[in-house]
């Protein structure tokens, strides 16, 4: 893959931390937005430039933005189990800056259970995993429509529970597959990768995807 110039949001929670990681081992060029620097402070490389800034500026997210060849959103939650109506806003923030910087290129990391059909998972996450986080789903549903109404070149990654193992390389991933294991997961960093790939990959542009580790 050529190097890219790329901008990563929530870049500082442990998927973001992974997406960059992995971008810049690649020999991407990355700017990082975040909140506050975390553990991109761990990071020490010239490719990397972090960005300490507020999501819901519309000015600050679009100078931050300008000449990237693509955007990568790794967003999570502040508080679990709840709505987060900043992030949702923040997003509409971020496809308005692609339309006025003409970048055509968003990769987006959503929940699995977003958009989902009866029967594509297992008893228990469809009757009670569902009901239990249905304020991040809704918040992701929410997002989703935004990307599908108002950006282009995009692709929604529909991740399965993230843990923190290592990197296997090794997972499923489809538009409409179903997934029978009792609570299905995959590694941030499978997750990242797959993420990643997706920048000179035109499978799933437009689309969205579910992606869960290979067991």
């Amino acid at each position: 893959m050529k190097r890219m110039d790329i901008i990563i949001f929530g870049a500082s929670g442990r998927t973001g931390f992974e997406l960059v990681r992995q971008a810049l081992f690649q020999g991407h060029s990355v700017t990082a937005f975040v909140r506050k620097q975390g553990r991109l402070r761990l990071l020490d490389d010239e490719d990397l430039l972090v960005i300490e800034g507020d999501l819901n500026d519309p000015e600050q997210v679009r100078v931050a933005m300008r000449g990237k060849h693509a955007v990568i959103s790794a967003l999570g939650v502040s508080k679990t189990l709840h709505h987060d109506p900043e992030v949702v806003k923040g997003v509409a923030t971020i496809v308005q800056a692609m339309r006025a910087e003409n970048i055509h290129r968003l990769i987006y990391l959503s929940v699995f259970l977003a958009g989902s059909k009866p029967g594509q998972f297992s008893f228990f996450v469809e009757k009670i995993l569902k009901r239990i986080i249905h304020k991040e789903i809704h918040d992701h549903e929410a997002k989703e429509k935004i990307i599908y109404e108002h950006a282009t070149g995009y692709t929604v990654v529909r991740a399965t529970r993230l843990t923190d193992s290592p990197l296997t390389g090794k997972y499923r991933h489809g538009e409409t597959i179903a997934i029978r294991n009792f609570i299905p997961s995959i590694t941030r960093a499978d997750v990242a990768h797959f993420m990643l790939k997706q920048l000179g990959d035109g499978t799933y542009v437009n689309k969205a995807v579910l992606v869960t580790g290979n067991h």
